[in-house]
């Protein structure tokens, strides 16, 4: 039998639009109609906002402003799986009021079965208790502590350890339904509110599939809320300011430096023969070292990347199939640690970016610690298993080898260095059916190779050789030496722009 899902929102597109993919994924015999509140934006309405967030704001308005603006203009890709409104057969309905009656007319005709807010205004009665079912609504924090909004803002705010996520039933105040799912992530020594706001959505994604599912097979449990809680509303751009201070503090250093590439990438023209592969390791917000970058800052080097440069896989560039015009930017990273699925995934998957991942086979599955790890950190970082590294590969995300356990071909026996490629490659081939396998070499400077452990390589059947000691590459670029520029939280998006117009240094703060 059909089953009817209604979906109300005011922005199509993003989690909105990957959250009715999934539901599509896992469901059979199902409509879905889109209800897009998109209001008319009249001068007067306009003007009188303006007035209201002056004087909330102040003067801190003026430039924010400037800078949306300026945001909102640039393009943007859509995602790869196609809109909600073309990609998928998905019926669109756009209207001037979500809650006008003849809003509730249309939704009354289409008979749902159930309802979805999605980054949707506020839903008036009559409008949300339409389909049979009622309407959940998915809530970006702990019901009822954190009613309201922005997501995960107030939580850093106040010191809380975790920041919840919460599908519940809507009901008249804000809010206030009772519960279907909630999870949390916990608040990590470097969160930021967008850092945090990245994770919730795809952790959104994920569980209003499951809502769809409970509701639909009947097995739906819902609980109600506990007395209490608070409902917040967004803080002033003083409030932000004083928290961005808090969870990612500037030296003075690098402001300048940061100010210097700005001024080099603006003043030098890019070349677009130049070929920069990105080599991330961990996507976290529980470290800042010279491995690791934060998960706010891995998204705006994704935008920026996705708005600005032509992105190409390492496929692309082995098989000569670049772009005529540039810049061009492949991503890579290496090892093969959880929070690659976790926070790394989604993002690049939502940006539409291309990337290979080249894992330590050995350490899949097992979580055995890095050597690196115990060294620097005491301790060892959880590894991504199989299942996980299959489903990115479904995505269009590229898996290579990096050896079985991390070793450092230069200094070790022809023996162990032949073992060790032979092992890795038959393992990808086994898991993940890859015919060619690509490899880079651990640790990744010129020391840490030798030609005769080039020549091991080439004979164990890869079809390219990766390093990691920094550079870029020109449009002949040799196969079996792909430059790769490593990337940290000290690298941001100034320098990744004054790389490609031809800063040559490799190192940046």
């Amino acid at each position: 039998m059909t089953y009817r899902l209604v979906v109300f929102t005011a922005a199509l597109g993003g989690h909105v639009e990957r959250t009715i993919e999934t539901v599509l994924k896992r469901q059979k015999d199902i409509e879905i109609l889109v209800v897009l509140h998109q209001p008319p934006r009249r001068l007067k309405t306009l003007l009188r906002n303006q007035m209201r967030n002056v004087r909330k704001h102040g003067w801190r308005w003026i430039p924010y402003q400037f800078r949306e603006v300026l945001r909102l203009s640039r393009p943007t890709k859509p995602h790869r799986g196609g809109s909600a409104g073309g990609g998928v057969d998905v019926r669109v309905e756009r209207v001037s009021n979500i809650n006008a009656a003849s809003t509730i007319e249309t939704v009354r005709a289409f008979a749902p079965d159930l309802g979805l807010s999605l980054a949707a205004p506020i839903l008036k009665p009559g409008l949300f208790d339409v389909p049979v079912q009622g309407t959940l609504n998915i809530h970006k924090g702990k019901l009822p502590d954190y009613r309201g909004m922005p997501p995960a803002f107030w939580e850093i705010w106040n010191g809380a350890g975790e920041v919840g996520i919460t599908v519940h039933k809507v009901e008249a105040g804000l809010d206030t339904g009772p519960v279907l799912i909630e999870e949390s992530i916990p608040v990590e020594p470097h969160s930021t509110p967008t850092g945090l706001r990245v994770r919730l959505d795809e952790i959104g994604v994920r569980i209003m599939a499951d809502a769809v599912a409970l509701m639909r097979e009947g097995k739906a449990a819902f609980r109600p809320q506990t007395p209490g809680g608070r409902t917040y509303t967004r803080p002033t751009l003083a409030q932000e300011a004083a928290l961005k201070r808090r969870t990612a503090p500037r030296s003075g250093k690098a402001i300048i430096k940061s100010g210097v590439f700005r001024a080099y990438s603006a003043l030098r023209p890019t070349d677009r023969n130049r070929v920069l592969v990105l080599l991330y390791h961990r996507v976290s917000d529980a470290l800042r070292d010279s491995v690791t970058i934060g998960v706010e800052q891995f998204d705006e080097h994704m935008r920026y990347l996705a708005g600005n440069t032509r992105i190409v896989s390492l496929d692309d560039i082995t098989k000569d199939r670049l772009p005529a015009d540039g810049p061009i930017v492949a991503v890579t990273f290496a090892d093969g640690y959880l929070d690659n699925y976790e926070n790394a995934a989604p993002i690049l998957i939502r940006h539409g970016i291309p990337a290979t991942f080249f894992v330590s086979t050995g350490k899949v599955d097992e979580n055995a610690p890095f050597e690196h790890d115990l060294r620097k950190l005491g301790r060892g970082l959880p590894n991504m298993n199989w299942d996980q590294i299959r489903e990115m590969q479904a995505e269009g995300l590229t898996f290579g080898s990096h050896t079985v356990n991390h070793i450092n071909l230069a200094k070790s026996e022809p023996g162990l260095v032949e073992k060790e490629l032979l092992a890795s490659r038959a393992t990808l081939e086994r898991e993940l059916g890859l015919g060619e396998v690509m490899f880079a070499y651990p640790f990744g400077k010129r020391a840490d190779i030798t030609p005769e452990r080039l020549e091991q390589v080439k004979a164990a059947g890869y079809v390219a050789n990766c390093s990691a000691y920094g550079g870029v590459n020109s449009r002949e670029i040799d196969p079996w030496n792909i430059r790769r520029q490593g990337v940290d939280h000290s690298y941001d998006v100034p320098a990744i722009a004054a790389k490609l117009a031809g800063w040559k240094s490799t190192h940046y703060v």
